[in-house]
């Protein structure tokens, strides 16, 4: 008897193995794109995100300073309640 033989049988490889199986996922994701992914509607996705790469371009040139005024500016706005006035800007600092 062999030291494997404790641990019993080995099982036999299930044909096809993964490889197989990632193909046939990838077959059948290309299927239902090709039926919800009309031409327009992927010219459409490639000009957004055209638009959100040349607004990250945007955002990299600001210094961390400007990047977090923004980001406080716009949690204030979406955190604003309808009908409320935006709050009054915050005085600049006079360095001398």
């Amino acid at each position: 008897m062999g030291w494997f033989s404790f641990f019993g049988k080995r099982k036999p490889k299930a044909k096809g193995g993964p490889r197989d199986a990632r193909t046939q996922a990838l077959s059948n994701l290309n299927e239902v794109r090709e039926t919800l992914l009309t031409p327009e509607r992927e010219a459409l996705l490639q000009q957004a995100m055209a638009v959100r790469r040349a607004k990250a371009k945007i955002l990299d040139s600001l210094t961390d300073e400007q990047r977090q005024k923004l980001m406080l500016t716009a949690m204030r706005t979406l955190l604003r309640e309808e009908g409320e006035p935006p709050p009054a800007p915050e005085p600049k600092s006079r360095s001398r």
